[in-house]
């Protein structure tokens, strides 16, 4: 049974006009992040990224996808809550709704988010192996795209459905649209934003690291004068160092936006569970929503990436090359070595294979 409280406040916040107009708002800005992110995915499709690995391919398009997923069950979620609050009723506990249809939706909103920042995560970890595993582009690792796969929807569909799930009363009805009931209190909540920002943190350390490996890398390679060591180096291996670099560098920047509205919605959740852990208020109510931040990411993601991916889909040029060695004389002596692998060195083999002969 519902208390006469949550339904005065139930009634009180379908007469909000706040509520109403952030709700509204919210709507309005995911409808824009859908446009955005389906212009991406078509410029996806359409202009085919820059030549990269599969498996980098496959993490960028689930990346895409948990966006989507996101702005899907928000927007569900906002359109019900507004159609509730905008009805009218005789009686206050009729503009309750029940947990049952809140905690699916509301908790598919939290698994894409989690997944979204577990996806960053595997980005930073595919190139990781990428950098110190030399065959890495030769062997494609296929078994590790599924590894990554099951893993990440087991165990965030352990965060956003069983852990947030204890102690659910199905039976309740809730003034707001949330997961939680007096029974479900918001404990696990707090931890879920600190763990994504511990994620994000990890990952960021990472992308940086891998970055300056490859930098560093790439520069020994260009800088070297010696000849010999020059023709050590494999072609797979000078376009696995440029690959990666292109690949943080596109991803770098979505990757930074991700992690500042992580931080600012945790912020959010932390003042909120220090001053008032009672989502029945009205003003925490409007407050909680109107600082969910995963709309803006969805926005800011989509300029970014299509500010951005022209750029870095553009084939390796001789400027790139000149820019990379310093002088026009080392990039024609870039040019001498790649004609020597692929012209004398097959002349000398046929010719020793007519001695033996």
């Amino acid at each position: 049974m519902s208390s006469p409280i949550d339904c005065v406040e139930a009634r009180q916040l379908s007469t909000s006009v706040s509520m109403k107009l952030v709700l509204i708002a919210k709507i309005s800005l995911n409808c824009i992040a859908a446009c955005l992110i389906a212009t991406v995915v078509k410029t996806c499709r359409t202009k085919r990224l820059f030549v990269m690995h599969r498996n980098i391919k496959i993490l960028l398009y689930f990346h895409f996808y948990y966006v989507i997923h996101v702005v899907f069950f928000m927007t569900s979620g906002l359109i019900i809550d507004l159609a509730r609050l905008s009805m009218n009723h005789e009686d206050d506990c009729d503009y309750l709704i029940p947990i049952w249809l809140t905690f699916p939706i509301k908790c598919s909103f939290v698994f894409g988010v989690f997944a979204e920042t577990i996806t960053i995560a595997y980005i930073s970890i595919e190139r990781f192996v990428a950098t110190y595993y030399r065959e890495y582009e030769r062997v494609q690792c296929k078994l590790l795209m599924p590894l990554f796969i099951v893993a990440k929807i087991v165990f965030v569909s352990f965060i956003s459905y069983i852990l947030l799930g204890i102690h659910v009363d199905w039976s309740a009805h809730v003034v707001v649209f949330t997961f939680r009931t007096k029974e479900n209190e918001p404990q696990y909540e707090v931890f879920v934003a600190y763990a994504l920002m511990a994620v994000e943190v990890c990952a960021i350390v990472l992308y940086h690291f891998i970055l300056y490996v490859n930098h560093r890398d790439t520069r020994a390679l260009h800088l070297t004068k010696s000849r010999a060591i020059q023709l050590t180096k494999s072609l797979s291996a000078k376009y696995q160092m440029e690959e990666n670099t292109k690949v943080i560098k596109l991803v770098l920047p979505i990757v930074w936006s991700h992690f500042i509205y992580v931080i600012i919605w945790g912020v959010c959740k932390t003042v909120y569970s220090k001053t008032n852990g009672n989502l029945a208020n009205q003003f925490f109510a409007i407050y909680a929503e109107a600082t969910t931040t995963n709309v803006y990411y969805a926005i800011t993601m989509s300029i970014i990436f299509l500010a951005t991916q022209t750029r870095c889909r553009k084939s390796v040029s001789t400027a790139d090359i000149v820019r990379n060695t310093g002088t026009y004389q080392n990039a024609e002596e870039y040019h001498k070595q790649l004609h020597t692998i692929f012209m004398v060195r097959p002349e000398r083999s046929s010719n020793s294979h007519r001695h033996r002969n």
